[in-house]
């Protein structure tokens, strides 16, 4: 079995903090939570940046459309001013 120290010292060579204090298994959920908040964190990046990619296709898809049908109808594409 790993001494408290030698966890310890593993874990803040690692980047993890882990107080000397701690019950033992403290240390390891420490190094969970934080391995699980930074997989959280990639994949909610990943989901931005896909959600992201989608909107602005989204909008060229639209604007693109728009200026067909426009087209079609003969419609300008201004806005037109009531006065």
């Amino acid at each position: 079995m790993i001494s408290q120290s030698c966890r310890s010292e593993y874990l803040a060579a690692n980047g993890f903090s882990c107080a000397e204090t701690a019950t033992p298994g403290t240390s390891i959920m420490t190094e969970n939570t934080h391995h699980d908040a930074t997989r959280r964190n990639q994949l909610l990046a990943a989901a931005l940046e896909e959600m992201a990619k989608f909107e602005r296709k989204e909008n060229e898809f639209r604007q693109k459309d728009r200026r067909e049908r426009a087209a079609e109808l003969h419609l300008p594409l201004d806005p037109i001013n009531v006065q």
